[in-house]
């Protein structure tokens, strides 16, 4: 409330204070996003303000606990700026848990608002496939790492973890890019490492080239180059 006031009527909470204070993140964050009218900019400690040309029109604007605080749809495409792919659909799929998420008016707020320079609008575009696909919150750090990477290089979205069965052996590929026959695995930590798994491995990837897939893997301690490997086959220059 006090970084709110600071700035005068019309300004807002919003950013990850916003998804704090309604528990779609669980971590308080350290600087609270404020947005407020252009002519309302000033420095306060621990404050970051967003700069409007015109007030909030009525349908992004609310209040939460007597807070002024930004539509949930507002609060996205803000969070857009500063999240990564993955961390941001995986705040949809908690607002959708809460029952606080409203795809259409997503919509329309990204419409609104589609004049908006950088990255905002590819992560949210992005985002909301991971979530209506049903696989945000799915994946391991390493690999939300990883996607995030290649999604920021520019590689499109792939399927993420679908389906294949091998006889009784049902089997996942981390990532799918089905349309270039090509399954990426990440290997977190030195789980990989074992015999054993090493030889599953080795049998995951002969199946999939089985049905004209090839495999190839990212590596913690190679990670930037494997990265490097996807994107040039997936015809991505960097």
């Amino acid at each position: 409330m006090a970084a709110v006031l600071a700035f005068g009527p019309g300004a807002h909470l919003t950013g990850p204070a916003a998804a704090y204070l309604r528990g779609a993140i669980r971590y308080e964050p350290r600087v609270i996003d404020v947005v407020a009218t252009a002519g309302r900019r000033r420095q306060v400690r621990g404050v970051r303000v967003r700069s409007a040309a015109t007030p909030l029109p009525d349908i992004e604007c609310g209040r939460l606990d007597a807070i002024p605080v930004v539509s949930v749809a507002r609060m996205l495409v803000d969070l857009a700026d500063t999240y990564a792919v993955t961390r941001l659909a995986a705040v949809m799929h908690e607002l959708a848990f809460l029952e606080l998420l409203d795809l259409d008016a997503f919509e329309r707020c990204l419409h609104r608002l589609r004049r908006r320079k950088g990255p905002t609008h590819r992560r949210c575009r992005q985002a909301l496939m991971l979530h209506t696909s049903g696989s945000a919150g799915t994946q391991s750090a390493f690999e939300r790492r990883g996607l995030d990477r290649l999604l920021e290089c520019g590689a499109p979205m792939a399927e993420i973890t679908p389906r294949f069965q091998f006889g009784r052996k049902v089997r996942r590929p981390d990532l799918l890019y089905r349309s270039r026959g090509l399954a990426v695995e990440f290997d977190g930590g030195t789980g990989h490492d074992r015999n054993r798994a090493r030889n599953d491995d080795r049998v995951k990837e002969e199946q999939f080239a089985s049905i004209g897939i090839d495999t190839l893997r990212v590596r913690e301690k190679t990670f930037e180059p494997d990265i490097q490997r996807v994107l040039h086959r997936l015809g991505i220059r960097r």
